[in-house]
């Protein structure tokens, strides 16, 4: 788990598991090369309690001489913020400030106190939510979070073990009362789901869940090389994933991509679930939709699937429209537009939407009709010339592989609500130029000189 003098963190909240953890390491670093430094987070819940929790995680170090370093959040400020879970905003803030301490300490990783225990509760949480051979292998003993490496020493160990042996060295140890909040699934699965099992069922029902847990992880060992081949195969240059590429693999093994890829973007392991790549495969197939994670935004552009911080900041609001008289040339959008009288047709040239310089003709103005320039509006459609009825161009974009980004980039050509012409598509057909030499409208659209 490290090697011999590294610096370790030792995340202490005061409970039986994280001090008996404490003292095991400082009887460890007794006999081995080990720096030991404790470190505490204040959540900013449960009040004075809360404030309990950290003097005797102060205490303990003090007791036994070592550095102790204490942070503080507003963690229901940050699940307000977020729109999460009380439990999953303080998870968050628990390992912000591991990792930034961490990093200011120059600890080679952190050390948790899971046990066996833990172990058994979340393989039965994964199995209740839905989780294939990854999710069940529960908790890993060493992982890399983010940059974050963490461990976990006591994985082997039972919480009956943990506080026997806290009772046989007299260490005293805090409760926390959220633990007997029976409105939290893990602790109805605690309280409730595990001792029903282990009395009815299978006494020995922790180890045997833990157990379990690590044939599981052993078994996707295995398979991880094929994993990382087929994420490879995968992978664009911008971190994305090609969604062709994707869909030629088998079900297993793209659930097991577009995991690997998940966590590396950084989603917490509770989002992880079989629920989760439903939607995230609905994506595949339904390239207009995104999907909302916490601080990500998954969405498909073009044949890339991409995972995208969500932007916080209020988005700038679309340009407005220009009017485009004939004849005239506007700038709108960094692009000059043009319009002026003509005679007969230039067909548009066969690009994609959007594609620059574009030119086009339609038919003159009739009397009260007058033209602009914009960009798409929600609810836009366009009946193009050789096509029946309309379409809105939403779908337009997404079926010629508009990059989402640029959509609103795009000119659009209108009378009133009505779509005239897109630059890199075709003209509508009621604005249709009647003959080779009849009188009509030209067109154009090109970027300006820098």
């Amino acid at each position: 788990m490290w090697p011999k003098g590294a610096r370790l963190l030792v995340a202490v909240s005061g409970g039986a598991d994280s001090v008996a953890m404490l003292y095991a390491l400082h009887e460890w670093a007794r006999r081995h090369p080990l720096c030991l430094t404790v470190a505490h987070l204040h959540h900013g819940i449960r009040g004075r309690a809360a404030t309990a929790d950290c003097d005797s995680a102060r205490q303990h170090a003090e007791s036994l001489g070592l550095p102790f370093i204490e942070g503080k959040a507003d963690v229901p400020a940050l699940a307000k913020r977020t729109g999460r879970s009380i439990e999953m905003a303080a998870r968050e803030a628990r390992y912000d400030f591991f990792r930034r301490t961490a990093a200011e300490s120059g600890a080679y990783a952190v050390a948790v106190a899971h046990t066996a225990d833990d172990v058994a509760e979340t393989f039965l949480l994964r199995l209740l939510r839905g989780a294939g051979l990854q999710g069940l292998g529960g908790i890993l003993p060493v992982v890399d979070l983010a940059g974050l490496r963490v461990v976990r020493p006591l994985l082997e160990v039972t919480r009956v073990e943990v506080e026997a042996f806290l009772r046989a060295h007299a260490i005293l140890w805090r409760e926390d009362a959220t633990n007997r909040d029976l409105s939290i699934l893990r602790n109805r699965v605690r309280h409730e789901l595990l001792p029903l099992l282990e009395r009815e069922y299978q006494p020995a029902i922790r180890r045997t869940l833990a157990r379990t847990a690590r044939v599981l992880r052993e078994e996707e060992a295995v398979l991880a090389p094929m994993v990382k081949r087929a994420a490879s195969r995968a992978k664009l240059a911008d971190g994305a994933l090609s969604v062709r590429v994707l869909l030629k693999l088998k079900d297993a093994l793209r659930h097991r991509v577009l995991l690997s890829w998940l966590r590396e973007r950084g989603l917490p392991e509770a989002r992880l679930d079989s629920s989760l790549l439903v939607r995230v495969e609905f994506l595949l197939s339904s390239p207009t939709s995104a999907l909302t994670l916490g601080k990500w935004i998954v969405r498909v552009e073009g044949e890339n699937l991409l995972c995208v911080p969500k932007q916080v900041q209020k988005a700038s609001p679309p340009p407005r429209p220009e009017p485009l008289p004939v004849p005239a040339r506007v700038e709108w959008q960094g692009l000059l537009v043009s319009a002026e009288p003509w005679q007969g047709i230039v067909r548009p040239a066969r690009g994609r939407v959007g594609a620059l310089p574009s030119e086009a003709t339609i038919r003159p103005l009739k009397r009260g009709e007058k033209l602009s320039v914009r960009s798409v509006w929600p609810g836009a459609r366009i009946a193009p010339i050789g096509a029946k009825g309309s379409m809105k161009l939403q779908d337009l974009f997404v079926d010629e592989k508009a990059p989402r980004a640029e959509r609103a980039k795009i000119p659009i050509i209108t009378c009133g609500k009505t779509v005239v012409w897109i630059p890199g598509y075709r003209v509508a057909r009621d604005w249709a130029v009647a003959g080779e030499k009849s009188r009509s409208v030209h067109l154009s659209v090109t970027k300006t000189a820098p």
